[in-house]
């Protein structure tokens, strides 16, 4: 059996809360555990970081590009 936990919310969000699950067909409990879940571990945060180990491949494609769009054509703006 999962534990239970007793929770202060305002009104105005308890009833948001409520409505917001209801109109998701889901029970209150598990709209708030998802909603936890989904403010403690956003989905991005897992690749976060992912290409650090790659800075010097980064910086080498950056130069590429730069190199190849970082031209202006002053022709092109007038």
């Amino acid at each position: 059996m999962p534990p239970t936990a007793t929770i202060e919310l305002p009104e105005e969000v308890y009833t948001l809360a409520e409505q917001t699950a209801r109109a998701r067909h889901v029970g209150l409990s598990d709209f708030v555990a998802k909603a936890v879940c989904a403010q403690a571990d956003p989905p991005w945060l897992a690749t976060f970081g992912e290409l650090a180990d790659m800075h010097d491949e980064n910086v080498r494609v950056m130069e590429r590009i730069d190199k190849a769009f970082g031209q202006i054509e002053p022709e092109a703006w007038r």
